[in-house]
């Protein structure tokens, strides 16, 4: 079973701690000004070790019997499953955490 955590983009930086710390640091922002935005740990860490969360951008290679393409795409949850645009996130290897959509979002 995978650990759930959580990090948060708040007040233009990335906090990473225990959820209920996150939780009380977001109830007294103001919310209109510096929206806090979570992010979930997906269980699964990068060939560096790094853990992998929601909004990430990974680097990856997807092989498959013919060919071994490599892709730059964001990490998100849909349909109860981790993903990027083109892959499942459990069916890709050789992954690498390259940035977050928050941090990297005008490069």
């Amino acid at each position: 079973m995978r650990e759930i955590k959580f990090r948060v983009w708040f007040n233009d930086q990335m906090t990473y701690a225990p959820l209920p710390n996150l939780m009380s640091m977001w109830k007294y922002a103001d919310k209109k000004i510096n929206p806090a935005i979570f992010m979930q740990f997906t269980g699964l860490k990068d060939k560096n070790g790094k853990e992998i969360y929601e909004g990430d951008i990974i680097r990856y290679n997807f092989k498959t019997k013919y060919d071994n393409q490599g892709f730059i795409s964001e990490v998100f949850f849909d349909e109860q499953m981790w993903l990027t645009k083109e892959h499942s996130l459990n069916r890709i290897n050789n992954v690498e955490v390259i940035g977050n959509i928050y941090k990297d979002k005008n490069d």
